[in-house]
């Protein structure tokens, strides 16, 4: 099985995990640099 293979499932891994930080370190930068707000309702915490 293909998809099984530890190659597939590294590429699979750094693509989920690489837009997970990717998007959550933008979205954090630019509310401490004040650039964008997060909503009312939202914290980090």
């Amino acid at each position: 099985m293909i998809f099984a293979e530890p190659l597939t499932m590294g590429v699979a891994a750094g693509l989920v995990l690489g837009k997970l930080i990717g998007v959550l370190g933008t979205v954090a930068i630019l509310v401490k640099l004040d650039h964008a707000d997060l909503p009312t309702q939202a914290s980090w915490g």
